[in-house]
């Protein structure tokens, strides 16, 4: 719920959200209705990451001009730098970059993987291995209604799919930039 809003937020270039009770409405009637019916399922994970304090008398000390903008961006760059990736993120980092079938994504998310763990990156995959968070993402995605796979494993995003998975993707890409030859 709160990704489409943020999304729509941002492109109406305005920092308000407007409040209604229909989403939650619906968010708890299928909530309901799944746990009746034993057919709940989580949507994916949370993850937390704790970065080094900052010292705001020593931040001030170095920064006499301009505090509240060079506070903003160090306060940005330390959250970046202790981003957690998951599942969804992870999956949608190889969708935006064009796997479109299970074979790509299991590659690209593989990579990914790889790519973070060179880099230190913090990530939090709870399935035992890729295949099974590729499955994961994709059974999250599928049932939130943003993409579809055909039964020869081909992908195909819907324009909200595509909105949603540039969303879940700019939240990791800055810890894993895209190299030339894979745009």
């Amino acid at each position: 719920m709160e990704d489409r809003v943020l999304i729509d937020a941002h492109a109406k270039g305005t920092r308000r959200f407007r409040f209604s009770l229909k989403p939650i409405y619906r968010y708890l009637r299928r909530q309901i209705w799944q746990r009746l019916t034993g057919s709940f399922r989580h949507y994916g994970y949370a993850a937390v990451g704790f970065g080094d304090p900052l010292s705001l008398t020593e931040f001030m000390e170095r920064h006499e001009n301009h505090e509240t903008q060079a506070l903003g961006e160090e306060l940005m760059s330390r959250i970046g730098t202790v981003m957690p990736i998951t599942p969804v993120p992870l999956l949608c980092l190889s969708l935006v970059n064009g796997a479109r079938n299970r074979a790509a994504l299991l590659q690209g998310v593989t990579e990914n993987v790889a790519r973070a763990n060179a880099l230190g990156a913090s990530i939090y995959l709870p399935e035992e291995d890729i295949a099974g968070t590729v499955e994961f993402g994709l059974r999250t995605l599928r049932e939130r209604k943003l993409l579809t796979i055909s039964p020869e494993g081909e992908i195909d995003i819907t324009a909200e799919g595509q909105r949603l998975a540039a969303f879940y993707a700019a939240s990791i890409e800055h810890l894993l930039p895209v190299s030339p030859e894979h745009r």
